[in-house]
């Protein structure tokens, strides 16, 4: 990566150990699609790591350097317990294949169902072959849910949705948003599975891979 955004301050340090993971290249994307090289099995914060390692330096780096040293980013985001409900319901209903073959398209879920009527508008549109963006009406929805709906295709490929200085600007995006698009940012680079590893880690029976 280039230089230090946080050169002469007390985050100086983290910043530089988030910079520094071996063997790994970053793309330098400006986009938030791309996926790392294939790892094994990591916590939220060493993939959280990657991610930023990946991605040039932006306001949304430093964003969540800062976020991360007040100790608010720090495991996988639901947006609230019926986010949650939502997710487990369609994942645990076996209908959906492409959520296991397809992180991309899992993530989308993932953050589709994170707003009650963007899920609304949006569950209809979900078949076994995957979303049908065209089909989903989403006038009258709320920023969030419109920002939540952005970072859903985004996650799908197709035409760039969100940008890392819109993820960067607490403006537009609020810090539990964030947090809740990250979550969805890295079920598509790693799949399902990782809510599944942090129900493990709070002593849970994980419910199928999410």
């Amino acid at each position: 990566m280039g230089g230090h955004f946080l050169q002469g301050t007390a985050l100086r340090e983290l910043e530089s150990e988030m910079r520094q993971i071996p063997g790994f290249s970053p793309c330098r994307s400006g986009i938030i699609r791309g996926r790392p090289e294939q790892m094994q099995p990591a916590s939220y914060g060493e993939l959280e790591r990657f991610f930023l390692a990946e991605i040039p330096p932006s306001r949304l780096t430093v964003r969540i350097i800062n976020l991360k040293s007040r100790g608010e980013v720090k495991e996988f985001m639901f947006r609230s317990g019926q986010h949650k409900k939502r997710f487990r319901e369609i994942c645990g209903s076996g209908e959906y294949d492409f959520l296991h073959s397809d992180h991309g398209q899992a993530a989308a879920v993932f953050l589709l169902s994170a707003d009650t009527f963007l899920w609304g508008r949006a569950k209809p549109c979900i078949t076994k072959q995957g979303i049908r963006y065209r089909k989903m009406a989403v006038h009258g929805i709320e920023p969030d849910g419109y920002a939540l709906f952005c970072a859903a295709k985004e996650m799908c490929g197709g035409t760039p949705r969100l940008s890392l200085s819109e993820l960067g600007d607490p403006e537009l995006i609020g810090d539990r948003l964030l947090q809740v698009i990250l979550t969805g940012i890295l079920i598509s680079r790693h799949g399902i599975g990782i809510m599944a590893e942090k129900e493990e880690k709070k002593g849970r029976r994980p419910e199928k891979t999410c």
